[in-house]
């Protein structure tokens, strides 16, 4: 029985690399077991954040690896600090939890501003699995600022260059009128059909799942 998946070993290589300054310094007496298990502990904490938001789906017992990394630093100084210790780590997870949640704004904030003048171009269709996973990538979609008319707007224009490009999709033309009806919406803030958004990115990804099985039969 499979109890975790390819990106959890990816996940886990990473924690093991990024450890070993830790390891090192643990080998040479500089730190003690407790503050070496501590540190790798937010480092598998912080590492498994990352890949969630690189949308690596990481899993352990079938369960997201960035929700089971939550509770291990907590336990892992509870062992050596008791419950000052928790309270400490509570305070450092509620800051990185800030630092996180800042950074992934400013950074969606930085691309809404780029949408006003960004040029569409199209990915390259030499390799298939690229285009797709790139074209993917191309479409914005804010998670902490509002959808406004000009997000739609700049979809819109992604869909128009694909129908320029004749690339068929099952839930492209609801798509199209979700984003048609974004654009010329009079609200700041555009409130769309999640059901058709979310067909339209599952069908992508519908997409790129059979292109690599496909790539995966070839290359045999």
């Amino acid at each position: 029985m499979i109890i975790f998946n390819l990106y959890a070993v990816v996940v886990a290589l990473f924690v093991v690399l990024f450890s070993i300054p830790v390891f090192i310094l643990y080998h040479f007496n500089i730190i003690g077991e407790d503050i070496a298990g501590i540190l790798v502990s937010w480092i598998l904490l912080v590492v498994s954040f990352a890949a969630k938001q690189s949308d690596v789906s990481a899993k352990l017992f079938f369960i997201p690896m960035w929700i089971l990394s939550i509770p291990i630093p907590f336990f892992m100084t509870y062992i050596s600090y008791g419950w000052i210790g928790i309270l400490t780590t509570f305070g450092i997870f509620i800051a990185f939890v800030g630092i996180v949640f800042l950074l992934l704004y400013n950074s969606e904030r930085k691309q809404a501003n780029k949408i006003n003048y960004a040029e569409i171009i199209l990915p390259s269709k030499e390799n298939p699995v690229e285009f797709w996973t790139k074209l993917k990538d191309l479409f914005f979609f804010p998670s902490f600022l509002k959808l406004t008319p000009a997000v739609c707007d700049y979809n819109l224009k992604i869909v128009e260059k694909l129908e320029s490009e004749k690339i068929e999709m099952q839930t492209l033309a609801d798509f199209k009128k979700e984003m048609i009806a974004g654009k010329n919406s009079f609200d700041s803030t555009v409130v769309i059909n999640a059901e058709i958004k979310n067909n339209f990115m599952t069908e992508i990804d519908d997409i790129i799942i059979h292109l690599n099985k496909l790539q995966a039969e070839k290359s045999k």
